[in-house]
C-alpha cells in the first residue's frame, strides 16, 4: 500500500548542492519518490544582458562619433569604440537601458576612459527597476581593481559583482573626477533571464545517485 505524503516548503528558497535525509529509530525505511523543485543557480557566468541593447541618456554627447551605441558595440578602439559626453555644470551624467525582461544580475564589467592613466569617473551609482520602482544597488568609489587594459593602456576594466540582484532596467549615475567629460568603451554585464513566477521543475528527477546509511 502507499504512504503517506509529506510536502515541506521554505518561502524564502535556499541554495543547496545536496540534500539529505535522516532516519531516526531502528526501522528500515522506503521510499517510493522523493521530489523537489527549483532551479539552478547561476554562479555569475550567464550571458552578456547589454549585448544589442540601446542606453538612452538626457545628457549631451560629445559629438557624433562618440554615441552611445559605442557603450554595447563590443568595439574597444582608442577613438571609434568610445562613448563619450560633454562635462556637465554638477560632474553627473547617467545613462540608462531598457533590459526587455526580468534578470539576475552578476558580474559588471566596464572600460572606462583614463586620461595619462587617471579614470575619468571617480564614482558611479547602480540601479535597478524592479516591481515599479528604482533601487540602488551599488556604488562604488573609484574601482576596487583593474584587470585588464584597452588598447595603448588608455582604458581599463573594472570588474564588480551585482550578486544575483533582479532588474528590469538599469541606469548607472557617474560622476566625473576629471572635468573633461565621461568617456567609456564598453559596459558588459551577465545576467540570467528570472524565473520569479515559477516555483522550478523537480532537480532530482534524473539524478540516481544516492548514499544510504
Amino acid at each position: 500500500t502507499w504512504g503517506k505524503e509529506y510536502s515541506y516548503s521554505s518561502p524564502g528558497g535556499g541554495t543547496f548542492g545536496e540534500i539529505s535525509t535522516t532516519r531516526h529509530g531502528s526501522k528500515p525505511v522506503t521510499f517510493y519518490e522523493i521530489e523537489c523543485s527549483g532551479r539552478a543557480k547561476d554562479n555569475g557566468a550567464g550571458t552578456n544582458v547589454l549585448s544589442g541593447k540601446t542606453f538612452t541618456s538626457k545628457n549631451a554627447i560629445y559629438s557624433s562619433d562618440y554615441t552611445l551605441d559605442k557603450l554595447t558595440d563590443g568595439d574597444y578602439g582608442l577613438h571609434t569604440g568610445r562613448c563619450a559626453f560633454k562635462s556637465t555644470s554638477d560632474g553627473k551624467v547617467t545613462v540608462e537601458c531598457d533590459l526587455d525582461g526580468l534578470y539576475e544580475l552578476y558580474e559588471l564589467k566596464m572600460y572606462d576612459f583614463c586620461n595619462n592613466k587617471v579614470p575619468v569617473i571617480g564614482s558611479f551609482d547602480v540601479e535597478l527597476y524592479y516591481c515599479g520602482e528604482w533601487v540602488k544597488v551599488m556604488s562604488a568609489v573609484k574601482p576596487p581593481h583593474w584587470d585588464e587594459r584597452v588598447y595603448e593602456s588608455i582604458g581599463r576594466a573594472g570588474v564588480y559583482n551585482l550578486g544575483g540582484a533582479k532588474g528590469e532596467k538599469i541606469r548607472f549615475t557617474f560622476t566625473d573626477q576629471s572635468g573633461n567629460g565621461i568617456s567609456i568603451y564598453e559596459i558588459l554585464l551577465s545576467g540570467v533571464k528570472s524565473k520569479d513566477e515559477a516555483a522550478g521543475s523537480n532537480i532530482l528527477l534524473g539524478n540516481t545517485s544516492a548514499t544510504l546509511n
